[in-house]
């Protein structure tokens, strides 16, 4: 199965490095191809890092705010019903 990502930046000041044209917006958004997921892992438990065929995306993010991310997740992802 092959994936896509998309990058969203609301400010070009956010943006640490990236050509862009004078005449575009100040909004920023970059999409491109990951292809086949290969692998996805925490390197030095620092950076989560997303490998596919065609691309790889680094996001500085601890092992602890992962899993703290997805505790909090799966505490609120069930629904409440009411009887």
């Amino acid at each position: 199965m092959e994936h896509t990502f998309s990058i969203e930046v609301k400010s070009k000041k956010d943006v640490k490095n990236l050509s862009l044209s004078n005449d575009s917006p100040d909004h920023v958004l970059f999409e491109g191809r990951l292809g086949e997921l290969e692998e996805v892992r925490l390197i030095e438990d620092a950076v989560l890092e997303l490998r596919g065929t065609k691309a790889t995306i680094r996001v500085d993010l601890s092992k602890n705010e992962v899993g703290r991310l997805l505790e909090k997740k799966g505490a609120g992802s069930s629904p409440k019903r009411k009887v």
